[in-house]
């Protein structure tokens, strides 16, 4: 599994790249990172492209997306958050997230399409 990224802080954009099989503490990891990261600014946007990741059920449980929404904020609740996903499993757990992160983050949306979701990032 590899979760890779990319940091333009000329954009103020970061894009992660999943493949492969994912799992809640793969993304505690990259979270921790991200926080350490001094190029990272809270008036960032994200982009999750899980479109290649292999996300096993067991893996993904409503513990699992627990963990990750109560993780500290990095970005401010107004940075824009899109996370591409290809299967029905995926987009569920991707809105679980963000139902769960609520009003710590009011500008998140989950798409199937790698386009519209970087056309959406651009446009906050």
């Amino acid at each position: 599994m590899a979760l890779d990224y990319e940091i333009d802080t000329e954009r103020k954009h970061i894009r992660v790249t999943a493949t492969g099989e994912i799992s809640p503490e793969q993304f505690v990891d990259l979270h921790d990172h991200f926080a350490a990261t001094d190029t990272i600014e809270a008036d960032f946007s994200i982009l999750f492209d899980l479109r290649h990741a292999q996300v096993p059920r067991d893996g993904f449980t409503a513990d699992g997306v627990r963990t990750l929404a109560v993780l500290p904020a990095i970005l401010d609740p107004a940075s824009r958050r899109a996370v591409v996903v290809r299967s029905d499993f995926g987009f569920g757990i991707a809105r679980m997230y963000g139902l769960r992160r609520g009003d710590r983050m009011t500008a998140f949306e989950v798409f199937r399409d790698l386009g519209e979701a970087e056309r959406w990032i651009k446009r906050g």
